[in-house]
């Protein structure tokens, strides 16, 4: 089960990629979720390990399953 930080950032990487059809910068994702690049980095990798997007390490390339 996602924490609210993870969930936060599923929808905002969701509702940003469906909208300009582009993955959001680090830069974005630290503006949208109000969290600093480690705390953004650390939902990442756990979203990651869970499944619920891949490749997540690699700078500007998401990929959701």
């Amino acid at each position: 089960m996602l924490v609210d930080a993870e969930r936060k950032l599923l929808r905002v990487l969701y509702n940003y990629y469906r909208r300009h059809n582009v993955i959001p910068t680090m830069g974005d994702l630290e503006r949208f979720t109000g969290r600093n690049m480690n705390s953004v980095r650390e939902s990442l990798t756990e979203l990651e390990s869970l499944n619920y997007a891949r490749n997540l390490c690699i700078p500007r390339v998401f990929l959701f399953v």
